[in-house]
């Protein structure tokens, strides 16, 4: 195999290994660290050779040698993911009615199929640059009114809304956390659509061109299965014209400033966040409202270094 292949193959398993996520031969193309200029035929062709030590196959996954057993783990975790994904959908159907809510995407493990049973539901709410505040309070009662919505008390299968951003503000380059945020990275590409009337998902791709550096066979939409979207509804259209509409002018701006106080005022009572910390772990303003507060990213740089000193 091309040692070049071979070395960006090992790092790209390297990441996924922390999760225990084994990739077909389609995602491994597809997600490959800093690879060869090598189009999918010559990829599979230097993949089929088969003469690499650290990489091994079974059942058409791939995964560093010696770490077989992650393959049943993500078998297993696939089947389990439907669930989740029919959750989402209803999630998705009550997201298209609210004002100002322009899209939905999953992220996380959810997006790939891997979440455990017990784990809630990351998602990203994209919203009408202007209208952050107003957006974000609309979502949080409609999905908790349905019990969609995961508070304190239950978390399993319920969506998480812990990333907001307006749909001025789709290029991310300026949240990273450190050089690569390889997991910041993979967190992007992995995105997958919903509820996306308007094709932001694909506007992201588009202003995220700085990943290409690390990851240049990953721009592609990650679309879900046709039976997962959600698309627009002609009732749920005429309700969010008309508020928006009518909260589109001055008193929108009153809605939105009186919103947004409410809720700084409650953020600022939360003690143990790191809101007030110089980095990206939490951010909140009017274009990005970020709530990862065990934001991990360092963590998955770390591990990822440490598996491929004896490998690479």
């Amino acid at each position: 195999m091309d040692k070049q292949l071979e070395h960006s193959i090992i790092k790209t398993l390297a990441y996924f290994d922390y999760f225990n996520h084994a990739l077909t031969r389609e995602e491994l193309f597809r997600f490959l660290w800093q690879p060869p200029n090598f189009s999918y035929e010559k990829f599979l062709e230097e993949l089929a050779r088969g003469d690499a030590k650290s990489i091994d196959s079974k059942y058409g996954y791939y995964f560093l040698s010696g770490r077989e057993q992650i393959v049943a783990i993500r078998r297993q975790k696939t089947a389990d993911n439907d669930y989740k994904h029919k959750i989402t959908k209803r999630a998705a159907k009550k997201i298209r009615w609210v004002p100002f809510a322009r899209a939905m995407l999953v992220c996380n493990n959810t997006s790939s199929e891997m979440a455990d049973r017990t784990s809630d539901i990351d998602v990203v709410i994209i919203v009408k640059h202007g209208h952050m505040w107003t957006a974000r309070l609309l979502v949080t009662l409609w999905l908790s009114l349905f019990g969609l919505r995961r508070n304190k008390k239950r978390t399993v299968n319920r969506i998480c809304l812990s990333f907001y951003v307006s749909d001025s503000r789709l290029n991310l380059a300026d949240l990273v956390i450190t050089e690569p945020d390889i997991g910041f990275m993979y967190w992007i590409v992995q995105f997958v659509a919903v509820y996306d009337p308007a094709s932001l998902h694909t506007d992201i791709l588009r202003q995220n061109q700085w990943i290409k550096k690390y990851i240049p066979n990953a721009f592609v939409a990650n679309a879900m299965g046709e039976r997962f979207k959600v698309e627009e509804d002609y009732l749920a259209t005429l309700w969010k014209k008309f508020w928006q509409r009518a909260w589109g002018g001055a008193y929108g701006q009153l809605v939105e400033q009186q919103t947004r106080a409410m809720q700084r005022a409650k953020m600022k009572r939360n003690l143990h966040s790191v809101q007030d910390e110089p980095d990206t772990r939490v951010v909140i303003n009017d274009e990005v409202l970020k709530f990862h507060e065990q934001d991990r990213r360092m963590q998955y740089k770390e591990e990822w270094e440490k598996k491929l000193v004896f490998r690479v």
